[in-house]
């Protein structure tokens, strides 16, 4: 036997906005809002024992009355474009109850919401802003359990646009610390992100954009009934996209992408754990030489390391697209693979083309086609089984050489004959 009982009321009672002028400080607008949620849970529980009459009853309750009241105002110095201002704050009131056979427990308590940014030059050539926070939500994770967190961060961004340098660049920067306990959870993660991003322009060439990102973050989040074991990890992140064209006529397609990423992950009281890094490089062009022929080509190459678990693999591709007319289509490609680790190599080489003739006929249209493949592939194995970067794989020893034979088809009023 249970029973649930939830009572949410939600008022916003109040938001006034003021015309912008030049002044020393004036206020532009408040709004805010007063929550009020009761949550009631009750549960009972009947055990009969060998006899009729005889039994054992047990039961458990909490509720949870809970209220707050928040403001917020919005702000500005001197004029809402040099620096602009939204602060909030507000109360909080908690009381919660439990319930079991053993007696009642009984509490009660306060906290606060705080809440603040600043932004300075808005809409201008250079801005940025700054915040902080101070949050105390209450999650109900299951009936009869409720955790209250407390969640404050601070951070700031800038930005630089290109009308007041050559390199626009943005910079984010970030700090959260989350802490929380209830009945079978302990929660304390806290996370530290940079972020920042710049492009250079060629003009009507290209231009080049580069992104860095590296994040901390720690944590001591368990059971509170259990030794806790914190954790620790590092990432980092490089990223060079580049995008160009050349021609008189714009026909030549150049693209770039070069990444590195490392990640560290710690144990505590453990033996560390091997870095792992991530390299890729990848280069594509494209050529649209007239309107009938086009042709592309794209070389790659990524490896991964993590001690002494290492792995590469470079790829390319070529080919070329033909149409003499709207009836004939050729194409034609070529590809290799190499994958190489401690104890694996494996290589791949294929070649296919294609050839399409089409003609309309008074009852439909008629179409002949041929496609001829050959694949070869290599791969030596130096043990049964390897692990790659934490995956386990099978390893054998052959040579494969596959060969796709042509076909032609003659398709009629949609049916085919081959």
């Amino acid at each position: 036997m249970g029973r649930v009982g939830r009572i949410s009321l939600l008022c916003v009672f109040c938001q006034v906005g003021f015309a912008q002028e030049i002044a020393p400080f004036r206020l532009t607008s408040f709004e805010g809002y007063n929550n009020l949620r009761y949550v009631d849970n009750q549960l009972q529980i009947t055990q009969p024992g060998m006899a009729l009459s005889s039994g054992t009853n047990s039961m458990q309750g909490q509720s949870e009355l809970h209220e707050d009241l928040f403001i917020m105002t919005h702000s500005y110095v001197y004029h809402p474009n040099l620096l602009s201002l939204d602060i909030g704050l507000g109360p909080i009131w908690q009381r919660s109850s439990f319930l079991d056979n053993s007696g009642v427990t009984k509490s009660s308590g306060m906290a606060f919401n705080f809440s603040g940014r600043a932004k300075i030059l808005r809409d201008k050539p250079i801005q940025g802003s700054v915040y902080y926070e101070h949050l105390n939500p209450t999650l109900n994770v299951a009936p009869g359990q409720v955790i209250s967190q407390q969640n404050s961060g601070y951070g700031a961004d800038l930005a630089l646009n290109s009308n007041s340098v050559p390199t626009p660049m943005y910079i984010d920067f970030s700090h959260s610390h989350v802490q929380g306990r209830g009945a079978d959870r302990i929660i304390d993660d806290e996370l530290e992100r940079l972020n920042l991003r710049s492009s250079y322009s060629f003009g009507s060439v290209g231009s080049t954009q580069a992104q860095y990102h590296t994040s901390k973050q720690a944590s001591s989040s368990g059971s509170p009934n259990l030794p806790i074991q914190g954790a620790r990890s590092n990432d980092q992140g490089l990223s060079i996209d580049s995008r160009f064209q050349f021609g008189q006529e714009k026909q030549y397609d150049v693209s770039n992408v070069v990444t590195f990423n490392s990640q560290a992950y710690r144990l505590d009281g453990q033996n560390a754990i091997p870095d792992r890094r991530d390299d890729k490089f990848f280069l594509d062009f494209r050529a649209r030489h007239s309107k009938e022929l086009q042709t592309f080509g794209s070389v790659s190459h990524s490896s991964s390391g993590q001690g002494s678990l290492n792995s590469s693999v470079n790829s390319s591709a070529a080919g070329l697209n033909y149409a003499s007319s709207t009836e004939l289509t050729l194409s034609a490609d070529m590809r290799t693979d190499d994958n190489k680790s401690r104890q694996l190599t494996s290589s791949t080489r294929s070649v296919d083309g294609s050839v399409r003739f089409q003609h309309k006929l008074p009852l439909g249209l008629a179409e002949a086609s041929y496609t001829l493949r050959h694949d070869l592939r290599q791969q030596v194995a130096a043990a049964v089984q390897a692990n790659i970067i934490g995956e386990h794989a099978a390893l054998a020893e052959f040579v494969n050489d596959f060969e796709t034979p042509g076909c032609i088809n003659l398709v009629c009023n949609r049916v085919v004959f081959c």
